[in-house]
């Protein structure tokens, strides 16, 4: 076996590798934004003394921890942030039988996000926390499920296994509140449906149950839910009028979850092409005519919400969505077969999507970050079961999943390079001129590129988090350097020479 044969042996752990290095690389480079400077700001003990952040109360005290222990350690953050991210990918490929293509088709789509929810997302330290890092402990309970439960794989007793899922769950339900019902959701359905299939449980189910109510507990128990419900919190309340509701539905959640992704869009209508081709060349069955109709619609509805048809026509907007999405998740329950390991595990994944985004149907305010989990689910459920061997199918899905990969990374590597970079000159420029400070002048601070990319950032000098977080005067007389002018000039004169000159 040659070398290049070995490398492809390794290529899991290759890909592994890669994702935590780049991943941890961005993060490094990029600043805190908005919310992040606010929790890095507080202390654990001020936090613990006042359990809220601007006025606003919630039972998310492990996220809320963690982002303000992290802001304070940037390799903490980077390391968390591409560990998340490494996790993830590992086990959505556990979950798709060690499909490495279609995890990878998953993972690629999700990069490839519109402005605004790349921003809440990958630039928005608290965002990232309490919406992707959250989807692991989910995740986790699918895959346990398929490998324990549906297969029915015997596992020794180990009591530290028992107590560290335990633990590891209840954690994890104090990250936001969706994900903490989905969890409960979740754990609740398999300890019923071992109990039903297999007439007995496995106490890893059981230690996954009893940490999902327990850690739920603890998190509604916050006082905050009490007034949410009461019409009394001044940030969130809940909508219980149906016409209302479809309005909001139709205005907000359909173009953020949809209409906004097109790289989602077209991903999961390839998906669909993909599985039904497989699925009519391999079986001559009466249901090939029904898979082949629901494919049309698919497409036809997708095409429709890739376009800007019926945006503001909220009945139609509606419908168009629901049989976007009912067509989809049909092809893929349609062409599996029925109670199957892979049948159950995609009906898992949809419901999953659904029992994420369903909480925002009635509860504001709602945001880009709080479709990922659902986007994520939505991809996974129509990527299980489907394998590409044909040679010229495999070329073809890989030539495309490799241009789209490269777009997206590339897309990092500028911002890391550029915004990332400008953001940290600009904290070592100001405080170098607090250092060195002469009465009379003025502070001035450097222009940031792409700024629309990272979440709630204030102007150059007007932002009253960032100041606070470094300790920076707020009402000091400020100037702004281009990012033009002050990049050619420290290329020229260094850093240390630049930031002299401007005294």
């Amino acid at each position: 076996m040659n070398l290049f044969d070995k490398l492809l042996a390794k290529k899991l752990y290759i890909v592994l590798i890669a994702i935590f290095v780049f991943f941890s690389w961005y993060s490094w480079m990029m600043p805190l934004v908005a919310d992040d400077f606010a929790w890095g700001h507080m202390t654990l003990r001020q936090y613990m003394a006042q359990g809220q952040f601007a006025g606003i109360n919630d039972g998310r005290y492990i996220a809320n921890s963690l982002m303000i222990v992290l802001a304070k350690t940037n390799i903490g953050l980077a390391f968390y942030f591409g560990g998340s991210l490494t996790l993830i990918f590992y086990l959505m490929y556990r979950i798709l039988s060690k499909n490495i293509g279609m995890a990878g088709w998953i993972f690629t789509t999700l990069l490839l996000l519109p402005r605004v929810e790349f921003a809440q997302i990958y630039n928005y330290n608290s965002g990232f926390i309490n919406y992707v890092s959250a989807l692991i402990v989910p995740l986790m309970i699918i895959l346990l499920a398929k490998e324990y439960i549906l297969t029915f794989k015997a596992v020794k007793r180990n009591n530290w296994l028992l107590i560290g899922l335990f633990l590891l769950v209840f954690i994890f339900q104090l990250y936001s509140e969706p994900t903490t019902l989905l969890n409960i959701v979740l754990s609740l359905s398999v300890f019923i449906y071992a109990l039903v299939k297999n007439k007995r449980v496995q106490g890893m189910f059981i230690s996954i149950l009893l940490g999902s109510i327990s850690g739920a507990g603890i998190m509604f128990l916050s006082g905050a839910y009490g007034s949410v419900a009461s019409g009394s919190d001044n940030y969130r309340n809940i909508n219980i009028d149906l016409i209302q509701i479809l309005k909001f539905t139709s205005s907000d959640i359909i173009p953020i979850t949809f209409r906004n992704n097109k790289a989602l869009i077209v991903s999961i209508m390839l998906l669909n092409i993909a599985a039904v081709i497989v699925y009519i060349t391999k079986q001559r069955t009466k249901k090939n005519w029904l898979i082949v109709v629901l494919l049309l619609i698919d497409l036809f509805s997708g095409s429709i919400l890739l376009s800007t048809l019926f945006y503001t026509h909220v009945a139609l907007n509606l419908f168009i969505s629901a049989l976007f999405v009912i067509a989809g998740c049909s092809i893929t329950l349609i062409r599996l077969p029925f109670n199957s390991k892979e049948w159950w595990l995609a009906l898992c994944c949809y419901l999953s999507a659904l029992l994420l985004i369903s909480p925002f149907f009635l509860i504001s305010p709602f945001g880009e970050r709080n479709v990922f989990g659902p986007q994520l689910f939505l991809l996974l459920g129509s990527c299980i079961g489907i394998t590409i061997n044909q040679k010229w199918e495999q070329i073809i899905v890989r030539i495309g999943l490799l241009l789209a990969l490269v777009s997206g990374l590339m897309f990092f590597v500028k911002l890391g390079c550029t915004t990332g970079y400008a953001s940290s000159t600009n904290i070592k420029f100001l405080q170098y001129q607090l250092e060195h400070y002469r009465k009379g002048s003025d502070l001035a601070y450097l222009e940031v590129p792409n700024r629309k990319f990272l979440w709630h950032c204030g102007q150059e000098g007007n932002d009253y988090w960032l100041k606070l977080f470094y300790g920076f005067p707020q009402d000091r007389v400020q100037k702004v350097i281009p990012y033009e002018v002050w990049t050619k000039k420290v290329k020229i004169d260094g850093a240390s020479k630049f930031f002299a000159q401007q005294l």
